[in-house]
């Protein structure tokens, strides 16, 4: 009989739940695994896999809602800095995004279409930031836009579920980027998107086309996710619950862990699941 051999097991299904989580998604910490729901066993400093065989998940955050379910991406396969507009350049900062020290990774400038940067190996539908500094303005309110890359430059991104702080400023907390990945979504160059950019990365751009003129927002940290079990509007005490048909979903292969995202915070959401992890 043929013997197929793996490089690596998958673990037993483990259920979760009913758990809550009080944060929008993880708190934007990527060193942290406090509010995520179940960390791959595998402890994988690359690509892991995590599969999903039931999801429930029950707004009860007293408005109506936006939540999802996926993966948090290993920070090894990311990076993010900052967007020069009038180079355009890319500076890496991807150490002080993944630390926890506090208000070093800027979002933009007071000069208008600088902003930030992130990259990942794969296509991811969301970004947790945890804002340490609030911008704020004097005169007009601040404008931002989500792009992409494409094969022939960058797109701006439609669908968005929760979109950059658009008229108004950096809020200190956790602020969500969700949105819905788009089909022609291509893998950057420095050629054709910005100077010394990494190769073999996805990338989303997020720009301030009208500048806040006083202070700028900053972060501690951020992190990626693919959200593939994303609702964009939920009543209050209703539940989501997608059915698998009796199988099994394999989410993003570059997730490390299983969270679950809600645009409006609350201890009270719960999430019930079965998953397990590649070890």
């Amino acid at each position: 009989m043929e013997q197929h051999q793996w490089p690596r097991r998958y673990s037993n299904w483990t259920p979760l739940g009913p758990e809550s989580n009080s944060n929008k998604l993880d708190g934007g910490v990527p060193a942290s695994y406090t509010t995520v729901h179940y960390r791959n066993e595998a402890e994988a400093t690359d690509a892991g896999q995590i599969q999903l065989s039931y999801l429930q998940m029950q707004n009860l955050s007293g408005v109506s809602n936006i939540c999802g379910a996926g993966v948090r991406f290993g920070t090894p396969t990311w990076v993010a800095g900052s967007w020069t507009n009038t180079t355009p350049t890319y500076f890496s900062s991807t150490t002080q995004a993944q630390s926890t020290a506090r208000s070093d990774f800027p979002l933009e400038t007071t000069t208008n279409l600088d902003g930030f940067m992130v990259g990942a190996r794969g296509k991811f539908s969301c970004l947790a930031i945890l804002v340490a500094s609030a911008s704020a303005h004097g005169g007009a309110a601040p404008v931002r836009e989500l792009t992409y890359t494409t094969a022939v430059g960058w797109s701006t991104l439609s669908g968005t579920f929760v979109g950059p702080p658009t008229g108004e400023n950096y809020a200190t907390g956790e602020t969500l980027v969700w949105f819905t990945k788009p089909a022609d979504w291509a893998i950057g160059s420095d050629t054709i998107h910005a100077t010394s950019m990494p190769a073999n990365y996805y990338w989303i751009r997020v720009r301030a086309t009208q500048a806040p003129s006083t202070v700028t927002g900053v972060a501690s940290s951020l992190t990626v996710h693919d959200l593939p079990f994303t609702i964009s509007a939920i009543a209050n005490n209703i539940i989501y619950e997608p059915n698998f048909g009796g199988m099994y979903y394999p989410l993003n292969e570059y997730g490390e862990c299983f969270v679950s995202a809600w645009a409006t915070a609350s201890a009270a959401n719960t999430l019930t699941a079965i998953v397990r992890g590649r070890g």
